[in-house]
């Protein structure tokens, strides 16, 4: 999970993710995917800050903020 991220994020958890969602400054909902590995191509994003919500096998959800960079 590279912060500042340029092109892609990549995490590690012992959760199994099932989805996430990437917010905006605003809290608009810019992307969202299920089925997911442990990265996500971030490169078409604008630069700016960010949350992105892991939605977990056990109905825990993981909030994070990142920063993209150009």
């Amino acid at each position: 999970f590279p912060n500042p991220a340029f092109e892609v994020l990549y995490w590690q958890t012992n959760e199994i993710i099932h989805s996430c969602k990437v917010f905006n400054a605003l809290g608009q909902m810019i992307l969202s995917q299920n089925d997911i590995s442990n990265q996500l191509d971030i490169s078409h994003l604008n630069e700016g800050f960010y949350l992105i919500k892991f939605e977990t096998s056990s109905e825990k959800n993981i909030i994070r903020r990142f920063y993209k960079e150009k």
